[in-house]
């Protein structure tokens, strides 16, 4: 859930720091090298932390699931299977996806660099568009889309943390179930829009 959470911010804080830098440096060698440098940091801290957590005797009681739970995470994935099918195969109208994500990742792809003159939105979505197009190494707009389902799954085990954490597993399920299953939440997933993350 880190992960998913933290990952989408570093690789942007990254490809906006090589392409705000004035010269052509947002490219997939330097981005990929990035990547991989921000993996190794991560598992070293991942390491650390591990080797000084000493494990302790689990006094809590693990519940089964209720029928009501079970039939929410149920409904949860079918949510997802449906939003990454409409993603993957869904032509996008919005103009956002269209005029400002898809057309600046493509511009960001070919140039390597933010232009200085593009005033419109933060750099969240585009920035991810185009590590697509980075890793794909062409103009792809399949490739760019893949990153929107995994936005709303880390969207949706946040909340399920989030509940999880404050209150319980209960909590958590119904949380995540209310954000998965919300309409207006499926509108953004499709386009991913500036709401899911």
């Amino acid at each position: 859930m880190t992960a998913f959470a933290i990952g989408p911010g570093l690789l942007t804080t990254l490809m906006f720091g090589l392409g705000s830098l004035g010269e052509p440096l947002l490219t997939r060698d330097n981005v990929m090298v990035g990547v991989a440098l921000l993996t190794l940091i991560g598992w070293v801290l991942a390491a650390s932390k591990i080797s000084r957590t000493t494990p302790t005797l689990q006094t809590t009681t693990h519940h089964p699931l209720t029928p009501g739970e079970s039939l929410l995470i149920v409904m949860i994935g079918l949510a997802v299977i449906i939003r990454i099918i409409v993603i993957a195969y869904w032509p996008f109208t919005a103009y956002d996806a269209l005029w400002v994500y898809g057309y600046q990742g493509r511009l960001y792809f070919l140039t390597g660099l933010i232009p200085a003159t593009i005033d419109y939105y933060p750099q969240f979505l585009q920035l991810q568009y185009t590590f697509g197009q980075l890793a794909a190494a062409e103009i792809n707009d399949s490739a760019a889309r893949a990153v929107l389902p995994l936005l709303h799954i880390g969207a949706i085990l946040a909340a399920y943390n989030l509940g999880a954490r404050l209150f319980n597993r209960r909590t958590g399920i119904f949380l995540a179930g209310l954000w998965a299953l919300y309409p207006a939440v499926g509108e953004w997933g499709r386009m991913g829009d500036l709401e899911i993350p």
